[in-house]
């Protein structure tokens, strides 16, 4: 029986990883708001399964590398694959045709790929090195990579394509800054909260889709821009 209890934060990070295969495949097939609400969930249950793994004094290194694998398809892959599927134009030709061809279309179908493949990249780094150095820390060191989940999917539904993209290679650059970032437990949790469920409301209600994304655009705007003023150097190294 212990050892059943001790997997049961295994099976909330399970289930966040089987949420961002299927965000990536609906993204794929176009079906841009249930990908965009699947990757919300992923945030929950990345909040659940580190939740239920505190309050069971649960930990295990099995459990952390399937917590960096899952957050790898929930926020890295699958945010990368909507930006891609939602603003590449296969009709406008090859991105790199650019270089011969420079028009608008594929322009932004090179943007589009410089996007997705930039963000995933660094929520990769930015995973891996808080898997193997940052994990003990009381904060986070850059940007968590559900936030920047959370921005791309608000972002592309309050911004315009070419904005959107290039305020998302942005944000993805904050998750490898040496920037002090809070963790989102206790009261913090709840403008969090707050914000997912703003967003998911905004998807499942196309008219109010603008009036509701933006309050959750300006509460993840918050978090992202709220450290930097409070970051500072400590005994020669960032943390």
């Amino acid at each position: 029986m212990v050892l059943v209890r001790d997997e049961i934060p295994n099976v909330a990070t399970a289930a966040n990883g089987v949420v961002g295969i299927l965000a990536v495949m609906y993204s794929i097939d176009h079906a841009f708001v249930t990908a965009s609400l699947l990757i919300l969930l992923a945030i929950v249950l990345d909040g659940i399964d580190g939740a239920l793994a505190r309050m069971m004094s649960v930990e295990s290194a099995v459990g952390r590398d399937m917590d960096s694998v899952a957050d790898m398809l929930s926020f890295c892959i699958a945010p990368a694959v909507l930006i891609y599927s939602w603003h590449y134009d296969t009709s406008a030709g090859a991105s790199l045709g650019v270089f011969q061809d420079q028009s608008p279309e594929r322009a932004v179908n090179l943007m589009a790929v410089v996007a997705s493949g930039s963000g995933m990249l660094l929520g990769m780094y930015r995973l891996n090195r808080y898997r193997i150095a940052d994990y003990d820390l009381g904060h986070f060191r850059g940007l968590p990579t559900p936030a920047y989940a959370f921005f791309v999917v608000v972002a592309m539904y309050t911004m315009p394509g070419v904005e959107a993209m290039a305020a998302a290679m942005v944000v993805g650059l904050l998750m490898v800054a040496p920037i002090r970032y809070p963790k989102l437990r206790g009261w913090l949790a709840v403008p969090a909260l707050v914000g997912l469920a703003l967003a998911a409301a905004a998807l499942a209600s196309p008219d109010l889709r603008v009036v509701l994304m933006v309050p959750a655009l300006t509460l993840i705007a918050i978090y992202i821009a709220g450290p930097a003023p409070i970051s500072r150097f400590e005994d020669g190294t960032w943390s």
